[in-house]
C-alpha cells in the first residue's frame, strides 16, 4: 500500500511533531512567565481554561501548521526527485490512488497530532483543577487540523506542481504567509475583509464561551480549499508525462 510507503518513509518526521506537540500540551500551561507561584496559581488567576485555549490555539496552531508545511513535501510530488515514479506507476493502480493515499495518510497523522494535543491538554487541565473540563474544549481539535491539512494540502500541491519538495515546501510556506498578510493589509488600506486562514480559531473562543458562534463558515470554506488542492494535484499529476 502506498499509504504505508509514505509512513515508513515520513515515520521520523511525524513522530518528531507529535513529540513536539504532545510535549507543548503538557509543558507549555505550566511555563511561568507572569510569575505564579505555580501552574494552578495561574489558573485561579487567569482561567484555567482561558490559559489552556491560549497556549493550543496561540502555539499549538504553529506547530501544526509547521507541521503541515512539512509534511506537504512528501507524496506523489516527492516521487518525481526520489526517481521512483516510473516505478511506480508499472503497478495495477490508478494514478488518482497514489494521490490520495499519500495525501490521506499525512492528513491522517495531522488528525491525530491535532487530537493528541487537545486529549492531553484536558488531562493536564482536569489534573490541575481537579474536576472536568468543558467538553466544548474538544472542539479545539478542528482549528488545529483545518489549519494544518491547509498548509498541508498547498504544500502538497506546489510539490506536485515544481516536482520538488523543497521548492514546495518554499512556495507552501510564502503563499501562507501571503494568504495572512493579506487581509491585514486589505483591511487596513481599503477597509476590506478578506478571509483570514486563522478566523477558525474563534473556535477556540466559543469554546471557553468567550465566543457567542461557532465560526461554521469559516471552517467549511477552508475545509474546502484544503480537498480543493488534492484534487488539484490528481488533475496535474494524471496529465504529467513521466
Amino acid at each position: 500500500m502506498y499509504a504505508w510507503k509514505w509512513w515508513r518513509e515520513n515515520r521520523s518526521r511525524a513522530i518528531a511533531y507529535l513529540i513536539v506537540v504532545a510535549a507543548l500540551a503538557v509543558f507549555l500551561p505550566w511555563m511561568n512567565p507572569k510569575g505564579f507561584p505555580n501552574a494552578a496559581g495561574r489558573a485561579r488567576e487567569l482561567g484555567a481554561e482561558e490559559m489552556w485555549r491560549f497556549a493550543l490555539a496561540g502555539f499549538g496552531s504553529l506547530v501544526c501548521i509547521f507541521a503541515g508545511l512539512s509534511l506537504g513535501a512528501t507524496g506523489v510530488g516527492d516521487e518525481f526527485a526520489q526517481g521512483t515514479l516510473d516505478f511506480l506507476l508499472t503497478k495495477p493502480r490508478s494514478r488518482k490512488y497514489f494521490v490520495w493515499a499519500g495525501w490521506l495518510a499525512g492528513a491522517g497523522t495531522l488528525l491525530m497530532m491535532a487530537a493528541l494535543a487537545v486529549l492531553l491538554s484536558l488531562v493536564n487541565l482536569a489534573f490541575v483543577t481537579k474536576s472536568l473540563p468543558n467538553w466544548k474544549l474538544l472542539a479545539i481539535i478542528i482549528p488545529l487540523f483545518v489549519l494544518s491539512v491547509v498548509a498541508y494540502s498547498l504544500t502538497y500541491f506546489m510539490t506536485a506542481l515544481t516536482k520538488s519538495a523543497r521548492s514546495g515546501l518554499s512556495f507552501g510556506l510564502g503563499l501562507i504567509v501571503i494568504a495572512e498578510l493579506l487581509p491585514v493589509a486589505g483591511y487596513a488600506e481599503w477597509q476590506i475583509d478578506l478571509p483570514s486562514l486563522f478566523s477558525v480559531l474563534e473556535t477556540s473562543r466559543w469554546a471557553t464561551g468567550q465566543g457567542a458562534h461557532f465560526p461554521l463558515a469559516a471552517t467549511i470554506g477552508w475545509s474546502l480549499v484544503a480537498l480543493a488542492f488534492p484534487f488539484a494535484t490528481q488533475f496535474l499529476f494524471q496529465r504529467v508525462e513521466v
